[in-house]
């Protein structure tokens, strides 16, 4: 049973990217934050047990910008006009009909999340028709699926801190088994940038990794404008 892994990635444009970072980046450097959050990303996910890992792209037609970016062996396709549950599950059913037998979906919004979170995701969904990850804003990081699920994207309350507990809430309506992971953080904001930089020091010191290689050289080459 073959596993996909989908990343969904905007193009790094200034002005469209982490617009929350303005407060204290300029629209170029907040793009640039972003960029290395993807390149980051990518970094992790290749360090993942997985048989296929994809792209989902935004906005449709930056494809060719972000193969660029993301370099050879990945899948990339287009992410659907319509709100992020449609968006979800429409990646989602294209993997699956390229023969997939599981699909995990992350976002560029959790640099830092370690490999074996994905891993694990895929574990999960042997014994398990859905797999969330939950973020610490009430959202998820990760969502996976055995197979298509529909419903459990639709009539959502996108961008809240209800996301999390309706989609758990609808999934058990449905009657689908639910797999969990650790809850780990996504970052949208300066505090939240902040926290980033001082986990990962901390990472260091005690002779870790470095999980966000891209996204602290891109810092360091950074001034704040406020």
């Amino acid at each position: 049973m073959s596993t996909c892994l989908i990343i969904f990635a905007r193009n790094p444009e200034p002005g469209s990217v982490k617009t929350r970072l303005h407060t204290r980046y300029t629209p170029n450097q907040a793009a640039a934050i972003y960029r290395a959050f993807i390149l980051d990303t990518v970094q992790a996910a290749k360090e993942a047990t997985v048989d296929r890992h994809c792209v989902a792209c935004d906005p449709p037609g930056s494809e060719a910008e972000l193969s660029d970016l993301v370099g050879p062996g990945w899948i990339l396709f287009p992410q659907a006009r319509a709100d992020l549950g449609e968006r979800m599950y429409q990646a989602a059913r294209h993997c699956f009909d390229l023969g997939a037998g599981r699909v995990v979906i992350i976002g560029t919004d959790v640099p830092s999340l370690p490999p074996c979170h994905v891993n694990r995701a895929f574990e999960l969904l042997q014994g398990h028709d859905i797999v969330l990850g939950p973020s610490t804003d009430g959202g998820y990081y990760l969502v996976g699926l055995a197979r298509p699920q529909r419903e459990i994207f639709q009539d959502i309350a996108w961008s809240t801190e209800r996301v999390f507990d309706q989609t758990l809430e609808r999934a058990r309506s449905l009657g689908l088994t639910v797999g969990l992971l650790p809850s780990w953080y996504d970052v949208d904001t300066p505090a939240q940038l902040d926290h980033l930089v001082e986990d990962t020091r901390a990472h260091l010191q005690a002779g870790m990794t470095d999980p966000i290689p891209h996204t602290r050289a891109c810092l360091s080459t950074l001034d704040r404008h406020v």
